[in-house]
């Protein structure tokens, strides 16, 4: 078991990097939130399909011989305002399990009423990701919000 926590571009052996956060208009990554993973130039295209024009560049210049991609997606949200954020990773086995950090518009805050999907892409040691088989998506407050298998 490892468990991974924290960010940087100073980030050293057992934590992951922030590579990209935001929201993309539009119905890409589809309507419940999931996780996807890139451990080969092959799989990265089905993460750059649900990021904003502007983050593709920062997904591809990731090595992926190093560190694989680790992408959260809640899905389709009714408007902007909606965020989310990796907080913690651990792994137990072939499980890995996702911790995140939600937003939601504050009341009378004003957004964007377009479908917007939020994501974060996280970069993670290869070498911590590659025996991965399901994972759990769970909010900080410890929610279920999706499981499955990992891909």
């Amino acid at each position: 078991m490892f468990v991974v926590t924290g960010c940087g571009a100073g980030a050293g052996a057992g934590t992951f990097q922030r590579v990209a956060n935001g929201s993309k208009s539009g119905n890409a990554s589809g309507s419940r939130p999931q996780v996807l993973l890139a451990l080969s130039a092959a799989q990265r295209p089905a993460l750059l399909e649900h990021v904003n024009t502007e983050d593709r560049a920062s997904l591809t210049a990731v090595d992926l011989g190093a560190a694989g991609l680790l992408e959260v997606s809640l899905g389709l949200k009714p408007s902007s305002g909606y965020g989310v954020q990796v907080i913690s990773l651990r792994r137990d086995g072939h499980r890995l399990e996702v911790t995140v950090r939600l937003r939601s518009p504050a009341p009378g805050e004003p957004t964007l009423q377009e479908f917007q999907a939020p994501y974060d892409v996280v970069a993670v040691p290869r070498d911590e990701l590659k025996a991965v088989t399901e994972y759990s998506l769970r909010s900080e407050g410890g929610a279920l919000l999706a499981s499955g298998p990992a891909g």
